[in-house]
């Protein structure tokens, strides 16, 4: 294989060799989460990862229409795969945050989708719950949640009371309970497994 070192560029070459990938090379490995058993490394494919997210998009409905917003770290499956393969794979829009950021200042992940008209978002339970607890009515007065119509929650389990006090907290915004719910994924499956309908409540 042929390995391309910074520091060998020939600056006057208008690009870099193209690498002759199939799909069958791996990709990356992606190690599972250990919630069974030890973390395991999974060799993916470049038709794993495509597979997963071109069938993921079918299912939502993804297109260049689209604008995501994520603040999942990018060593996740959720955060690599669908918060940021996804949105360059349907050449749609992207706000990225660190993960830092929303932890320190919760709101400003809805805050980040307010002012980018965001359409698609993902986070763990537990981010529902703190955005939540963590805003009031007047921080929400200034959100507009109305374009947002995929909202997923997954990586963890999902709390039903988590996800009716957070469709409650931000009705006033224009959020739509519909368009949260949740999804299952495992790193030996890239990300995706099962998720919910789109535009109906589960």
């Amino acid at each position: 294989r042929h390995i391309l070192v910074a520091e060998n560029l020939d600056l006057r070459t208008p690009e870099p060799p193209q690498a002759n990938v199939g799909l069958d090379d791996p990709c990356f490995i992606q190690y599972t989460s250990g919630s069974t058993g030890l973390p395991k490394g999974v060799l993916l494919t470049q038709r794993n990862i495509m597979c997963n997210i071109h069938v993921t998009g079918m299912g939502y409905q993804i297109s260049h229409r689209d604008s995501f917003a994520s603040w999942l770290p990018l060593y996740h499956d959720m955060g690599l795969i669908g918060g940021l393969f996804n949105p360059i794979y349907w050449r749609a829009g992207l706000a990225l945050m660190s993960p830092m950021t929303f932890l320190m200042q919760p709101l400003r992940w809805l805050r980040m989708m307010s002012e980018n008209a965001t359409t698609i978002t993902a986070a763990p339970n537990f981010a529902y719950g703190l955005v939540t607890k963590r805003s009031t009515p007047e921080d929400r007065a200034k959100l507009n949640l109305g374009p947002l119509r995929i909202a997923l929650s997954g990586a963890e389990p999902v709390n039903v009371r988590t996800v009716d006090d957070f469709c409650e907290a931000f009705a006033p915004c224009g959020f739509r309970a519909e368009s949260l719910f949740p999804a299952y994924g495992l790193a030996e499956c890239s990300l995706g497994v099962c998720f919910g309908t789109p535009g109906k409540r589960f």
